[in-house]
């Protein structure tokens, strides 16, 4: 009789030798869990306030007495005719207009270069950051002037003389 082990039991090992896997401790599950939120939560917001969104003057006169004193930016035209400049003040004031709205704006602060040149018989569009007041009169903080890539004012001369003749002058 032959007493050596079978080849089967010799090359499966007991089941108490084979070590069982484990899994990470549950601290170390919720460390990750909570990082990859907060990295989420950041990635959002930071793409959400480098969007530049915008009222157009007529869904900002929509809003109605909820859109006072409230920071909004607002994007339209700088209507014919409207712009004044006093350089002492350095206070710029325009009625900015869209299709179906206008309303007054008043800035102090350095006028953005583009602004107030005309082409095709058109002012830039512009988008005016600040706040509506109760008057009517939106306060400017700050004016970014709108343009296609093919954009180009006119020389100095050009521009003196359509302005003198238009009762403007680029402020």
């Amino acid at each position: 009789m032959d007493v050596r082990p079978s080849t089967a039991q010799s090359v499966v090992p007991a089941s108490k030798d084979v070590p069982a896997r484990r899994l990470p401790p549950l601290k170390f599950l919720i460390a990750g869990a909570a990082v990859l939120i907060t990295f989420a939560y950041l990635v959002s917001t930071a793409m959400g306030a480098s969007a530049v969104y915008y009222l157009t003057v007529s869904e900002l006169h929509a809003k109605g007495a909820a859109a006072y004193n409230t920071p909004v930016r607002v994007g339209g035209q700088a209507a014919n005719g409207s712009i004044s400049f006093d350089a002492g003040t350095q206070t710029l004031r325009f009625s900015l207009t869209d299709s179906s709205g206008t309303m007054p704006v008043v800035y102090t602060g350095v006028v953005p270069d583009m602004f107030g040149y005309a082409k095709d018989g058109h002012y830039q569009d512009a988008v005016v950051e600040g706040t509506l007041h109760p008057d009517g009169t939106f306060y400017a903080t700050q004016i970014i002037v709108k343009h296609d890539a093919n954009f180009a004012a006119a020389d100095a001369s050009a521009t003196a003389q359509a302005g003198a003749g238009a009762g403007q002058s680029k402020p």
